[in-house]
């Protein structure tokens, strides 16, 4: 597995454990009471794992599976 398509996985697990740890802290918020409303991380969290976690595995796999391209 060349280099770069490791980079690509990793950052892209980091963000899934990112946005999973927002969406669980967003869930619990109103069962722990908390007076903040963090309903305005909707977005990050969204960004988080639609744009983060999907794409950078997306481009990891693919530049893993087509080498010809990425001339390794």
């Amino acid at each position: 597995m060349p280099t770069l398509s490791r980079w690509f996985i990793k950052i892209g697990m980091l963000y899934f454990i990112a946005g999973l740890m927002m969406g669980v802290v967003m869930l619990l918020q109103p069962v722990m009471g908390w007076t903040a409303s963090l309903q305005v991380l909707r977005p990050v969290y969204l960004h988080f794992l639609f744009i983060g976690w999907v794409t950078q595995i997306i481009m990891g796999v693919g530049y893993w599976m087509f080498p010809k391209y990425s001339k390794q």
